[in-house]
């Protein structure tokens, strides 16, 4: 692999600053890998829509005297919120800050320095925050803002208004939810996506969400003013409202961190994985991937940044989607006190979402990776206030955003590296000055991992500078946008500053110039959430940036564009879809054939000419054909091994070159084996190992020259019943949720192979499953004793005496299996409605555990950790006489949701009881252990009430109902009923 190289060197002030930095992360947080992703669909079907844009409806415009929509604030405060031991101490003058102010300000050039496009955007909606967001595309720039999300397309030529409209508009007629879109709005250009011959790159990609999911607008062509989208909705992990959503494009899918808990909550945050391959088609999507990511302490609103993908270059086949976030030792790791906290230095994590689509068992997200940055300080008026920054003339304070790393992290690749960017806020003086500076940095990976590049502070007086934006162009150049604010005379507006690629390390000397100065305060605290700075996709020059400043106690949007004089200067890129190889020597010599694309910048033609450098290693040799090649255009590289070369891997670089263009490498991983994979041995579970997880993690010391493992997992010795058949690269595999049965023994073996042929199949090795909730010992068998599925009438089940409003009835609009349920409506007035079963003949104690079970969905009023609306389920051991809850601890799996809550203005007939309410996301099996009840004869009751209020959702669904005993083998020989499979 490359070595890093690190040019210019820095004064001997950041010098101190990076030995501080380079130190030992003893408080570096344990790297982790979260195994399996949660599917919380099954996958998407989208509306195809075909709208004539310029007759979609004028947006109404705000007018003084029209309400004012507060967004509710991200509930700062969790109630498990720990604040950290110590506030944050000042650990001396800020290094990077003074290195920074240290430098002349320059120019960028003419289009730098003085806006090529600088106007007006779209204007108050009664909304704060507008959450401003932009990007541009071949032909247009679209801006996006909160407000029934208002969508502005510009031509980039000009900046003349193309059309204006709301964006919920377009899904008029979808059968979604999308119709009553809420907001958050996210809008990308995905530049590099192929729409066929003589048509332009590239599809425009426009989000919000609802109060419980995701509406995804794809266009069908790179133009969007033509009509026609693919609207995918797609509901949300925790069935509640994802909130703060920020999306990445990556070759493999959209990603997504949100300030969302996943459901059932977990100690995390959730990150998504989109299924872009099928989305860009408009066809129905794989089932939908998540995972939590652990929390930092501290903070109460969190969220993960996506690494968005710019330029012509992929990153390189095979790499996971990135996620960036920044952690402040002092505040998310413990006190100046805490052993390894040092107060010199912090961090920025790197985590990575490896997805399988074809087996989400195998997607992973793993990390952090720490990434030591100097010291920064996070607390801003402490760490959840919502106001911090002062204004002119104004009491109010807006939003310090100190949270998360801001919109966006962008992501390069230059060939011989690759390049992350992102920013956040710090407190850039210490104390209780609370001085809001824009810090940065640059990380880079030259095929040894990412590292630390440059990092810097952009704060040159004590006027705050937050909620910034930052982006890379094709040269290496960067620019950062930012507003600015202060006590005194400085109002809300927006600024920017940049760096061209060759000046000094971990400094923005271009600048900073103004892109608009506010002229008042801002009437609200909510300012914000994200400004967005992007770049232009034809000439990956141009910078586009958006944000919000103020001429009134109402915000306005601005739009600028500008560029270095410096970039632009046309040449080519590398890249290579198949990389990655593998050959077998055992017998004969063998060839590798990667494809070389040759990617044009900026309209360059001349050809490039390609080879191996540093030259292959000996008893290789390669060619290409074609050889020089023109820019976009291909070559296919032939790399001949001979017997000759020892096996392992190999990285080989192919470096182009053609006069007028500076030099590009694209580098490729070769494998070479000479031999069959070696023996080896399973080892977890053990053999014979009882009450293993049903998620267990297989593993095998590892073979010799191995490529992938065949890992098979079977119910009988012989394999004839596979329930996993799966390919791996490492010497273990994770068994995802659902795939293993519980109280069951399994069988396994692993096959090793490589490009020479399989090696020699393992021994086979058993195990058994742990019994769940309710089921029965390993030695007995569960026996049905009542079952009703629901599909043959109503078989014995009344409505219950003494209901109110009873609106049980079989219904075919939702079951679990066949097509009938049963069904009680969630009213809007009060009612008490019974559903009871036929008489049940429970066994004695000599065939316990006694369950019910039966699958449930729900959508019935919650609140905050109770209910209002909710459901019960009840026994009778008198034919009905008297009813005992089933509550917990009878309830094994899915215990109860809360309390019912009494309401004064129509009481909740179950008020004061724990129940079941609110809304999962689909149908959920529930069991309840009878134990209790053995030898008697009993009837259930299903019981839903409701108070007197807010009503019209599905209710209570149940299907599947049945009752279980345990017995042993023995009653089986007798004919009585056959044993069932484990």
């Amino acid at each position: 692999m490359k070595s890093s190289k690190r040019a210019p060197t820095r004064s001997a002030l950041v010098l101190a600053t990076a030995g501080l930095v380079a130190a030992s992360a003893a408080i570096a947080q344990e790297r982790i890998v979260l195994r399996g992703a949660e599917l919380y669909d099954n996958g998407v079907v989208p509306a195809y829509i075909q709208v004539d844009m310029s007759r979609l409806p004028e947006p109404q415009e705000w007018k003084p005297g029209d309400p004012i929509k507060e967004i509710p604030q991200r509930k700062g405060v969790p109630r498990d919120y720990v604040p950290p031991v110590t506030e944050p101490q000042p650990t001396g003058p800020n290094l990077l800050r003074e290195w920074q102010n240290r430098m002349p300000s320059l120019s960028g050039g003419r289009a730098f320095d003085t806006p090529l496009i600088n106007q007006d955007g779209n204007g108050f909606t009664g909304v704060n925050p507008p959450d401003t967001i932009g990007d541009v595309g071949n032909d247009y720039y679209i801006q996006m803002i909160n407000g029934n999300t208002r969508v502005l397309i510009l031509d980039k030529t000009d900046g003349t208004e193309v059309a204006n409209f709301n964006l919920s508009s377009l899904a008029t007629g979808s059968g979604t939810g999308c119709t009553s879109g809420s907001g958050d709005p996210i809008v990308m250009f995905d530049e590099t996506v192929d729409n066929g011959v003589g048509q332009p790159s590239g599809r425009w990609f426009l989000s919000e969400f609802t109060g419980n999911s995701f509406c995804v607008y794809i266009s069908e062509t790179a133009d969007p003013t033509a009509g026609n989208w693919f609207l995918y909705e797609f509901a949300s992990s925790s069935g509640g409202l994802p909130d703060y959503p920020k999306w990445g494009v990556w070759p493999d899918a959209y990603y997504i961190g949100a300030n969302e808990n996943g459901a059932p909550p977990g100690a995390g945050r959730t990150v998504y994985a989109f299924d872009r391959e099928n989305m860009l088609q408009g066809l129905p999507t794989r089932p939908a991937q998540v995972f939590e990511v652990p929390t930092l302490s501290g903070f109460g609103f969190q969220m993960v940044q996506p690494a968005d993908w710019d330029g012509v270059v992929p990153p390189p086949p095979g790499t996971p989607g990135l996620f960036f976030r920044h952690r402040d030792d002092e505040v998310h790791g413990g006190s100046a006190a805490t052993p390894g906290v040092d107060p010199s230095q912090d961090f920025l994590e790197i985590w990575e979402f490896s997805v399988d689509w074809d087996t989400p068992a195998n997607s992973t997200f793993t990390g952090p990776t720490d990434i030591p940055v100097q010291d920064f300080e996070s607390e801003l008026c402490g760490l959840t206030a919502f106001a911090c920054v002062p204004q002119p003339t104004s009491g109010t304070q807006l939003d310090p955003l100190r949270e998360p790393v801001m919109w966006r992290a962008q992501y390069r690749n230059f060939g011989s590296y690759e390049a992350l960017v992102g920013t956040w806020v710090g407190d850039v003086v210490g104390g209780s000055a609370d001085v809001h500076g824009v810090l940065w940095a640059e990380l880079r990976n030259t095929g040894a991992g990412w590292n630390l590049y440059q990092e810097g502070v952009v704060s040159p007086d004590n006027v705050n500078r937050w909620m910034s934006s930052i982006a890379m162009d094709g040269t290496g150049n960067i620019a950062l946008g930012y507003n600015v604010s202060d006590a005194t005379s400085v109002f809300p507006g927006l600024r920017y500053i940049g760096r061209l690629v060759s000046d000094a390390l971990d400094t923005m000397p271009r600048g900073e110039f103004v892109l608009v100065d506010g002229s008042a305060s801002n009437n609200s605290n909510r300012y914000g959430d994200y400004s967005s700075l992007n770049v232009d996709p034809v000439d990956e020059c141009t910078f586009w940036f958006t944000g919000e400043y103020n001429t009134s106690g109402s915000w306005s949007t601005r739009i600028g564009a500008f560029r270095f004089d410096a970039c632009g200067e046309p040449g080519f890129a590398l890249s290579s879809p198949n990389a990655v190889g593998q050959v077998c020597t055992a017998s004969a010599a063998d060839d590798f054939q990667p494809t070389i694309d040759v990617l044009s910048i900026s309209g360059f033609t001349n050809p490039v000419a390609l080879s191996f450098d540093p030259a292959l290693p000996a008893g290789m040799t390669g060619s290409f054909n074609p050889n020089p090649v023109v820019p976009d255009n291909s070559s296919v590289a032939t790399i001949s091994v001979d017997q000759t070369v020892p096996n392992g891997p190999y990285t080989l670089t192919v470096l182009g070159q053609s006069p007028g263009a500076s030099d590009r490498t694209v580098d490729l991983g070769l494998t070479v084996f000479d031999d069959f994979p070696g023996a080896f041995n399973l080892t977890a579970p053990a053999d014979g190992a009882m009450n293993t997880s049903r998620t267990p993690l297989l593993q095998w010391t590892a073979s010799s020259q191995v490529q992938e493992y065949l890992v098979e997992v079977a119910t009988d010795a012989g394999f004839g019943n596979v329930v996993i058949s799966e390919l791996v690269s490492n010497n273990e595999y994770q068994v995802g949720a659902g795939a293993l049965n519980s109280s069951t023994q399994y069988f396994w073996r692993v096959t090793p192979g490589n490009a020479c042929g399989d090696g020699a199949v393992s021994a086979v090795f058993d195990f058994t499953t742990q019994p769940e909730p309710g089921d029965c010992p390993i030695d007995l068998f569960p026996l049905t004793r009542f079952s009703d599925d629901m599909e043959s009438g109503i078989n014995g089940w009344t409505l219950g005496a003494g209901s109110l409003q009873n609106t049980w009835q079989q219904t075919n609009a939702n079951s679990v299996s066949g097509t009938t349920a049963w069904n009680a409506a969630n009213l809007d007035s009060q009612s008490d409605q019974r559903l009871v079963s036929p008489p049940i003949d429970l066994p004695g104690a000599a065939e316990l555990p006694l369950t019910l079970r039966f699958w449930n969905r729900q959508e019935l009023e919650d609140a905050s950790g109770a209910c209002w609306d909710a459901a019960i389920v009840e026994v009778s051991t008198d034919a009905g006489a008297n009813w005992t809850e089933l509550s917990d601890p009878r309830v094994l799996f899915r215990e109860h949701d809360g309390i019912v809550n009494d309401f004064s203005g129509g009481p909740n007939p179950l008020a004061g009881l724990p129940a079941w309410c609110g809304d999962p996301r689909d149908w959920e099996d529930y069991v309840i252990d009878l134990s209790d009840f053995a030898g008697e004869t009993i009837q259930l009751r299903f019981r839903v009430g409701t108070d007197g209020t807010v009503g019209g959702r599905e209710g209570w669904t149940i299907d599947d109902v049945r009752v279980e005993s345990c017995v042993g083998e023995d009653i089986f020989a007798d004919g009585f009923e056959s044993a069932p499979p484990r």
